[in-house]
């Protein structure tokens, strides 16, 4: 929602549609279900080269390598969900990181110093909440 507000073309990939159906719904433009296909050929392909930037919420080494495999040159991956217990030492494709010139990001959200244009983007309506909490997604 925050990146497509900013004009970002958002890609969300998932396995599961009611989540991709929400993901078009808080402004995702094309939304990818990786049960059926390579969703790194799809990126690549929708991009014309790879996307910008990727973002794990989830914390998956699968999702993890799909992410940075999905960057142009120069691109940016950054790391919000913690990998499950037990896959914390998760391989990633350093020849991809080193050969694209590719910046791996952690993050834990967020800065409180970027709440007040957060809100602001909210009394705007360019940032809907509602839609977050009327869907179950608290």
């Amino acid at each position: 929602m925050i990146a497509a507000a900013f004009g970002a073309r958002v890609i969300a990939v998932d396995i599961a549609e009611d989540k991709l159906q929400f993901a078009r719904l808080i402004g995702a433009e094309v939304a990818i279900d990786s049960s059926y296909g390579d969703p790194v050929e799809a990126i690549l392909d929708i991009t014309d080269g790879g996307a910008h930037i990727s973002i794990d919420a989830l914390g998956h080494p699968d999702i993890l390598v799909n992410s940075i495999s999905s960057l142009r040159k120069r691109g940016k991956h950054i790391q919000i969900g913690i990998m499950e217990f037990g896959k914390h030492l998760t391989p990633i494709p350093i020849d991809k990181i080193i050969g694209r010139e590719l910046e791996l990001i952690g993050s834990h959200g967020m800065q409180a110093h970027r709440y007040p244009e957060m809100l602001e983007m909210i009394r705007m309506g360019k940032l809907e909440p509602r839609k977050l909490i009327e869907n179950g997604l608290t």
